[in-house]
């Protein structure tokens, strides 16, 4: 890790523990919390660290030593925090809501259609790492995806509707209830 005094293999280690650690604190806080509030939770862990490697990144490129030796523990930390806030929410949370807010006739399908498109965005976004890189830089490439999750927290807050308490049947009901809401009116013309 940039700056850091421990080693990649170490580094690697503690990074993959985290997200291990984070199962049993996601299966806690889902129910307690609730789902829109993790998620809003998760991205703005997400966002805020990404953002800081973004910003260490930045000043590393801009040459300032003492900034990059000060904080030299920075990206290792940052890392931890992005998949500690990925961990607990952006990784259960949407498999969870697909069980709930599909309607029974198409869950199944659906499910599998959209856990093929999380898996495939998954794929791009790893294989792409390096064009962008080349495209955005060090910082640019960090900022680039706290940037979506900022757009992601916008829109989780505007547009999900809490599911946690709810049976199958009142979340289904809650939906039905909105879409009729939201039915356009047709008025007959002579």
């Amino acid at each position: 890790m940039a700056g850091s005094t421990l080693s990649v293999a170490d580094s690697s280690i503690i990074v993959g523990t985290v997200p291990l650690l984070s199962v049993g604190v996601a299966a806690v806080l889902t129910d307690r919390l609730g789902r829109k509030v993790l998620l809003l939770m998760s991205l703005t862990i997400c966002a805020v660290s990404l953002a800081a490697l973004g910003t260490f990144y930045h000043f590393k490129l801009k040459g300032d030593a003492s900034f990059v030796e000060s904080l030299g523990w920075l990206p290792l930390s940052s890392l931890c925090i992005y998949f500690l806030g990925f961990s607990v929410g952006l990784r259960p949370v949407p498999p969870l809501l697909m069980g709930e807010m599909l309607p029974l006739r198409i869950k199944g399908f659906a499910s599998g259609v959209l856990m093929c498109f999380f898996f495939a965005c998954g794929a791009v976004t790893t294989q792409q790492y390096h064009p962008m890189l080349m495209l955005f830089g060090e910082d640019g490439i960090f900022w680039f995806y706290a940037s979506f999750a900022v757009a992601g927290f916008v829109l989780i807050a505007a547009f999900l509707r809490e599911t946690n308490g709810k049976s199958l049947e009142e979340i289904e009901e809650l939906f039905q209830r909105k879409q009729r809401e939201t039915e356009p009116v047709l008025c007959g013309t002579s």
